[in-house]
């Protein structure tokens, strides 16, 4: 029995294990299965990692072939070029540039791995997640910089790339500017000696100051319609420049704008602009033509100077003000048309334009300084205006020209012509004097009209005017002044008209092609030596009441054979007459009342002399060395008295 138990105990136990087994195997199967589950998520997570890896891998390597590219190439550009030893060698051209916050392009961020088996609701947050960052990728724009750098040539993209730009890091032949920049800061490219040529976009409007200064062989810069301001010195000493517009839309041009640019050719048209700034256009060899806009009110001081090949121009009525030296040395220059009127215009405006033949000159100028004209060899014709109150024209040619003097102006100024090749003047009739040296040696001078009006003729107004002929002083004129046209050796016609009441010392002194004269009456004084040694003068008329004829007045007046004296003289003054070779007979007129010693002294051949009773005083000696002089008067006169004195010939008359 106790057997029979114990088989069945141990059948039991035997099942209990085997059921026990069972239960374990199930278990583990069941723990296989999960975790080979587990397996499987985890390695679908990392094969799609390690796929996002291998793209961002792909990309870095296409970006660093690019950039291995670029390099290659601005390597090579910088061996051509001779300018490898200047670049710094950095992997980037903005290394020199710590704090610009530099964007690489195409960067991704990579997901974290993890070994959790994620919910249901975090595998659906990253499922989203993940098309986000897709999408984002497919839609991002490639960032570009502000500068970069190519082959040589450099873009500029923005106008924040000013903020940073600096032209001495940057080496390159030409630049392109993109559409959207409107300006380029001051001294941007300044002594970019290298830079060729420069595409600047439809969308700028300012050119900043010195931003081309000494880019020496700058030879292409095309301004767009658009640009509103072109700086001071912008393209100053830029000397290969050549294909170049200034566009109409560009209403302010700064100081030295465009000096030097040598090879500037051909006609400029300028836009609106209302002031061309000092110097400006300065020493451009090339323009032969410049078209200026009624804009225009002032042209700044030598706005055009230097401009050796510019022919010709017309500046319109808009024009108030002309500065110093604003067309000097304009060589070239044969035809200026002025405004009509302006308010100024300044010293030396076309020295040194040989070859400028007629001006006409302003209104509204007051004065026209001694160096405007300097040097004008060919001046053939100038037109002075009324409002001209000063003017000097010195030194102005070396050709011949004529002068015109416009009504209103109302005095010729001294040292007006000094030495000046004037031809001919005239002389309006709103001028009151002629100052003196206004003439002076204008040497070629052969014709002056003086109009009535003019009152009085200063001291060497026209001395050595030795090419005059013809002079007609208007009755108008009170006062001949000392030397006023002395030595005016050409003169063979003179007129005084009536009205004169004072011929200074000199006045017409060694005038040696006078033939005939007349001394018109009411003339109060004839200076000392007036017309001594006019040596044509043949014959005298001294007309009524002309009062002094003052010492030596016709001294060493050798060929002057006739002289008659009308009633009114007063006074024949020391050696009046002495040395007239020529002069046979005298009749003095009644009513003078003094004769002085030597009046007629060395007259060799006077044989004749009448001297009224009313002469009451006579000089020592009036016949010294005329022995043939024979006194007649009527008898008991002092006439006589004065014979008897000093041992002369007397003949009473009746």
């Amino acid at each position: 029995m106790k057997k029979v138990w114990l088989t069945i105990l141990c059948m039991l136990l035997v099942m209990s294990l085997v059921a026990c087994g069972e239960k374990k195997r199930s278990s583990k199967a069941t723990d296989d299965v999960i975790q080979s589950s587990n397996r499987e998520e985890s390695n679908s997570q990392m094969n799609e990692n390690s796929s996002q890896k291998e793209e961002n891998a792909e990309n870095v390597t296409k970006d660093s072939e690019e950039q291995t590219t670029e390099d290659d190439d601005l390597d090579d550009y910088m061996g051509d070029s001779g300018l490898e030893d200047e670049w710094d060698g950095g992997d980037s051209y903005l290394d020199d540039y710590p704090d610009y916050d530099y964007v690489e392009k195409n960067t991704t961020s990579r997901p974290t791995q993890t070994t959790q088996r994620p919910s249901t609701q975090q595998q659906t947050t990253q499922q989203q997640t993940t098309q986000q960052q897709t999408t984002q990728q497919q839609t991002t724009v490639i960032y570009k910089e502000p500068i970069e750098l190519k082959n040589g040539v450099l873009y500029i993209n923005s106008d924040d790339a000013w903020e940073i730009f600096n032209h001495n890091y940057y080496k390159f032949f030409k630049c392109i500017i993109a559409e959207g920049v409107t300006t380029i800061k001051d001294e941007a490219f300044y002594q970019c000696t290298n830079l060729e040529e420069v595409v600047i976009p439809k969308s700028m409007k300012i050119i900043g100051n010195n931003a081309f200064e000494e880019c020496k062989k700058l030879k292409k810069a095309v301004l767009p319609e658009g640009v509103t301001t072109i700086g001071d010195s912008a393209f100053r000493d830029c000397y290969e420049l050549a294909d170049f517009t200034i566009p109409k839309s560009a209403t302010t041009i700064g100081k030295y704008a465009f000096a030097n640019c040598y090879k500037l050719s051909g006609k400029i048209v300028l836009g609106n602009v209302t002031k061309i700034d000092e110097l400006t256009f300065g020493g451009c060899k090339g323009i032969t033509e410049i078209v200026l806009p009624n804009t225009l009110t002032e042209i700044g001081e030598g706005a055009f100077a230097y401009c050796i090949a510019l022919t010709q121009m017309v500046v319109p009525d808009s024009v108030k003000i002309i500065g110093d030296s604003a067309f000097e040395d304009c060589r070239s220059m044969t035809k200026i048309v002025l405004p009509k009127k302006v308010t100024s215009m300044g010293e030396r405006v076309f020295c040194s334009c040989d070859d400028l033949k007629e001006l006409q000159l302003p209104e509204g100028m007051t004065e026209v300084t001694s160096g405007d004209l300097y040097y004008c060899y060919n001046l053939t014709k100038l037109v002075i205006p009324k409002t001209v109150k000063n003017f000097s024209l010195q030194y102005c040619g070396d050709k011949t020209f004529e002068v015109i003097l416009a009504e209103g102006i109302t005095a010729i100024p001294a040292d007006a012509f000094y030495q000046g090749e004037v031809t001919k003047v005239v002389i309006p009739s709103t001028v009151a004097t002629i100052e003196s040296k206004a003439f002076y040696r204008c040497e070629k001078l052969q014709e002056v009209i003086i109009s009535e009006g003019v009152t009085k003729i200063e001291e060497n107004a026209f001395y050595l005017c030795k090419s005059l002929k013809e002079v007609v002083i208007p009755s108008t004129v009170k006062t001949i002044c000392n030397e006023a046209f002395s030595e005016c050796y050409g003169i063979n016609k003179l007129v005084l008209s009536q009205g004169i009441k004072e011929i200074g010392d000199y006045a017409f002194y060694k005038c040696n092609n006078i033939k005939e004269l007349t001394i018109p009456k009411g003339v109060d004084y004839i200076g000392f030596a007036a017309f001594s040694e006019c040596i044509s003068l043949n014959k005298l008329i001294v007309s009524e009441n002309v009062k002094t004829i003052g010492e030596g007045a016709f001294c060493a007046c050798v060929s002057l054979e006739e002289i008659k004296f009308s009633k009114g003289i007063n006074k024949i003054g020391l050696a009046a007459f002495a040395c007239c070779n020529k002069l046979k007979s005298i009749e003095i007129s009644d009513g003078t009342t003094t004769i002085d010693a030597g009046a007629f002294a060395f007259c060799d051949n006077l044989e004749k002399v009448i001297i009224p009773n009313s002469v009451s005083t006579i000089g020592n000696d009036i016949f010294k060395d005329s022995e043939k002089a024979v006194i007649y008067g009527k008898a008991g006169s002092y006439a006589e008295t004065y014979a008897t004195q000093y041992n002369y010939k007397f003949v009473p008359i009746s």
